[in-house]
Formats: C-alpha cells, structure tokens, sequence
C-alpha cells in the first residue's frame, strides 16, 4: 500500500474534525535550505503551508521550492504564487 497504512486513512467519524484542523495554513518563513525539514514534515501530515521566502539566503530560493513541489506533487498539493517570494502549498480538495 505504500508508505501511508490503512490507520491514516480517513473515515466517516473523524471527517469533521481533519476538515477543520486542515483549514488553519500554517507559516513558514526559512532562512537557508537547512530549515526545510519542519516544513516539509507538515506537508506530509496533509497541513496547509505557506512559505515566505523573502527573508531565505537568495542562493536557496530555487532550491526550497524545487523540493516542496516534488512533495507537493508526490501528496496531491497544488501550489499558489501569492505574491513575490510567497507560495502556498494546499490540498487539491480544499
């Protein structure tokens, strides 16, 4: 079944409140690409995240967002540009 078992799955009890954690978007705001491992860990728990970019070491830029689109693409997230060096990362049913 892949790296995510039977137990994470979602079902009818529990829709509620995974709907209403999910709403809250989370911020992110790295210096460097060392910072990226809290991000990317709430990601993989299905949170909406926002990432500004525009204090990150410019060097690191392209980096940051080459690996949480190769997450979001791998969970099923859709990334927005809302303005210059802000993304926000979501689920596509949301």
């Amino acid at each position: 079944m892949g790296w995510r078992s039977k137990k994470y799955k979602d079902n009818d009890e529990n829709s509620n409140y995974k709907t209403s954690f999910q709403e809250q978007i989370q911020e992110f705001a790295p210096k460097n690409y060392q910072e990226i491992e809290s991000i990317a860990n709430a990601m993989i728990l299905q949170k909406p995240i926002k990432v500004n970019l525009t204090t990150t070491v410019e060097n690191d830029r392209r980096r940051i967002i080459d690996f949480l689109c190769g997450i979001s693409y791998v969970i099923g997230f859709v990334v927005d540009k809302t303005d210059i060096h802000i993304y926000e990362f979501k689920n596509e049913l949301s």
